[in-house]
């Protein structure tokens, strides 16, 4: 055991050995095999980006109905979409459409709601509908 006091141990492994030893004649591959990973983690962090922003607009959904079924215990469901309106205006918009079941809700009621979800949306544009 005693002449094993100044050796060392190295461990290359994966592609970090492939570039030291190969140099050469695999370069070509080994760049090749690199940029596909690369490539393939920038779509798998775009497609985990948009998953995560689903997941929280859900989250969002059922905390705003929560708070709307707490101020109105009529409510039986909401539908709450992000669209986008389209006119014969060049311009299209990007609001929010609420439906809402209930029954006995007043035009003011309504309007309060509207304006409760506009602050909490932080979106003018809310379209509102509420059916019985």
């Amino acid at each position: 055991l005693s002449y094993f006091k100044r050796g060392f141990l190295e461990v290359r492994q994966g592609f970090a050995y492939l570039t030291e030893t190969r140099m050469g004649t695999d370069n070509g591959k080994l760049k090749q095999v690199s940029a596909a990973l690369d490539s393939t983690e920038k779509e798998r962090v775009y497609l985990q980006t948009r998953v995560d922003s689903i997941t929280t607009f859900q989250k969002l959904q059922v905390q705003v109905y929560n708070e709307l079924k707490t101020q109105y215990p009529a409510l039986k469901y909401a539908v709450i979409q992000p669209v986008r309106k389209i006119g014969d205006s060049a311009v299209a918009k990007n609001e929010y459409l609420v439906v809402l079941s209930a029954n006995r809700i007043s035009s003011t009621e309504s309007r309060k709601i509207k304006k409760w979800l506009q602050i909490r949306f932080q979106q003018p544009e809310i379209q509102l509908i509420i059916n019985p």
